[in-house]
Formats: structure tokens, sequence, C-alpha cells
């Protein structure tokens, strides 16, 4: 998971034609597991998209996209799947997500 430091490098993704980002705040305790299960589903899955971690705290210029686009207000770790720019689905709490329903979402917002 390759973290979003710049408002450059979120241009960047923003580009691309399939991406997934976590939503990660440092301040949540629910965020940290998000960010373990997303950590493991992603060591375990061969994943072809690429996945980045935003933390709108550290970057933010990029908060109110957070605020008006995933509309992310609990702090909870979100996963948010783009294509071309466009959020095409949203898992609010990743920490309960189970990896078949990740890859099973991804497949089915990806095909």
């Amino acid at each position: 998971m390759e973290k979003i430091k710049t408002e450059a490098q979120f241009e960047k993704v923003l580009l691309l034609e399939k991406a997934m980002v976590f939503i990660f705040f440092d301040w949540s305790g629910q965020a940290h597991l998000s960010k373990k299960v997303l950590s493991e589903w992603e060591s375990k899955a061969e994943l072809q998209i690429p996945l980045f971690e935003l933390d709108p705290d550290d970057l933010t210029s990029v908060s109110k996209w957070v605020l008006e686009e995933v509309k992310e207000r609990g702090g909870y770790g979100s996963l948010i799947w783009l294509k071309n720019g466009k959020i095409s689905g949203i898992e609010m709490n990743v920490g309960n997500s189970e990896f078949s329903e990740l890859e099973r979402k991804t497949g089915e917002l990806f095909s």
C-alpha cells in the first residue's frame, strides 16, 4: 500500500483507470484495525489494482474531497474504489470486512 503524501500524488491517483484508496485516520482505533485487515488482504491476494493510503489529517488539501465525495465522517478506515477518478464503490469500515467480500466487491466494480 503506497501512501499518498502530496496533492500531486493524489491528482495522479485520480487519473488512473482503476485504483483503490484506503482512508486512514491515525487517531482512530478502528482505522488501525481496518488498516491491519487491509494489509493482510493485500499480502494474501495478488492485487492487480494499485492500493493507496490517504490520511486526510496529513494532507489537508484533500480533506474536502474526503468529506464531500467520500462522505467519510466516522474515521473507521474506508476503502474507496475509483474508476477514472470517480468513486465506484465505498466500504466504510474495512475492519468489519471479510477478504472474500473485498475480493468479490473489487471484482464486481472493476469487471
